[in-house]
């Protein structure tokens, strides 16, 4: 199947991106099942199974990809949407670092994961540190991994007033398609959540 990246700095919107693309799926009839270690908007919970139990890190870093695959098995599901996979770089209460090599590794046993088992992967990643530095904000294809370049789609998420408050007449998350470079649509955001 296919793996697709939503990433950006942090605020920028990514959980808006990531339950865009869980509500299309779910209207083409897939089943969506949704990992996430942080904030969930009530209206994803009345939608889609969530289980935010699990933590990211000890569960890929302890199991690997098997256990996602009984995750898989255990909710039936077409597509399963993980968010803050930027976690693996991080330690965590369990005291784990993930490598950029291991990191690598670890996305191209999703990408075999993903095609073996007929699974949509839609991973959500915040970008370093140094992206808000730079004078255009907006990610680019350089910001990731060379693992994570090949995958099938990357989307970038930018909000023009997280930067520009004072400039910004609405809340609006732009998606920028940054294997082809162009924009991939927008969403209005109502909730003016920075998340």
């Amino acid at each position: 199947m296919s793996i697709q990246i939503i990433c950006g700095s942090r605020y920028m919107g990514q959980m808006d991106a990531l339950m865009k693309a869980a509500n299309e799926c779910a209207e083409n009839g897939q089943k969506v099942v949704v990992i996430s270690q942080q904030y969930i908007i009530d209206e994803v919970r009345d939608k889609f199974p969530v289980d935010d139990t699990i933590s990211l890190v000890q569960l890929l870093m302890n199991y690997g990809v098997d256990k996602l695959k009984k995750f898989r098995k255990y909710y039936h599901c077409d597509v399963i949407v993980i968010d803050m996979m930027n976690a693996m770089f991080s330690a965590s209460s369990e005291g784990y670092v993930k490598t950029s090599e291991e990191f690598e590794e670890l996305f191209r046993e999703l990408q075999a994961f993903s095609e073996e088992e007929g699974v949509t992967l839609y991973l959500g990643r915040y970008l370093p540190p140094m992206v808000a530095r730079r004078e255009d904000k907006r990610p680019l294809l350089s910001n990731l991994t060379p693992a994570e370049q090949e995958a099938n789609e990357v989307i970038g998420v930018y909000r023009d007033i997280v930067y520009h408050p004072e400039q910004t007449r609405e809340d609006a998350i732009e998606l920028i398609d940054l294997k082809r470079n162009r924009r991939a649509g927008i969403i209005l955001n109502k909730r003016n959540i920075l998340y």
